[in-house]
């Protein structure tokens, strides 16, 4: 709270400019880039647009932690998405203060893992033979999703820095693609193939410029 205290302190000597970059920290955690590019629409305008790259590569583990696929050997996925936001301040200053988001996103996952199947190889006569072993699965997702936040945007310590902080909702439908035989990342709405409505929220650190 001192933070924004002392930083709605200094708003006369900070000024938000028409163009803010931020980044996402807790995605992070999930192995996530995600970067956010705001442009007001025109000048004095309570209006912008937001555009928001993401790329993903890494470890599932920690995801699998908020599922319940539990001690299983987790995966390693590669993807990459994008969002598109219309935001509307309360503030006639651009980028500062409580707005309004409605906007869209679509990510593509692949995520690879290593489970016990049926795998085809040939015998020492060559012919060709089924083996239960560890064997390489894939499962592909193309996920859309539809969102409406409510958050608060200002600035954070020391010029040209900000801080913002929103909650909301989003509706995702997800396709998934595996050769395993079950899907294994749609567990619940933390999980990356998850279909159906879930809250969205979270932390953005950026300068405005």
């Amino acid at each position: 709270m001192l933070l924004f205290q002392s930083a709605s302190a200094q708003t006369d000597a900070i000024q938000l400019g028409r163009l803010s970059v931020r980044f996402s920290p807790q995605h992070l955690l999930f192995k996530g880039i995600h970067v956010d590019v705001e442009k007001s629409l025109d000048a004095g305008s309570r209006r912008s647009i937001v555009f928001s790259p993401r790329f993903y590569a890494g470890s599932t583990r920690i995801l699998g932690a908020f599922t319940q696929r539990g001690d299983e050997q987790e995966g390693e996925v590669k993807g990459y998405g994008a969002e598109v936001l219309h935001r509307v301040y309360s503030s006639e200053t651009p980028h500062d203060g409580v707005y309004f988001a409605y906007g869209v996103n679509y990510h593509y996952f692949d995520v690879g893992f290593v489970r016990h199947g049926w795998l085809q190889q040939k015998d020492d006569f060559g012919l060709e033979v089924y083996k239960y072993r560890e064997k390489h699965f894939s499962e592909k997702i193309n996920r859309w999703e539809g969102t409406a936040t409510m958050g608060v945007q200002r600035p954070f310590l020391m010029d040209p820095m900000l801080v913002d902080l929103y909650i909301g909702f989003g509706y995702t439908n997800s396709t998934i693609s595996s050769d395993y035989g079950a899907i294994r990342y749609a567990v619940n709405a933390y999980d990356i193939g998850y279909s159906g409505v879930r809250v969205v929220g979270g932390l953005k650190l950026g300068l405005s410029f």
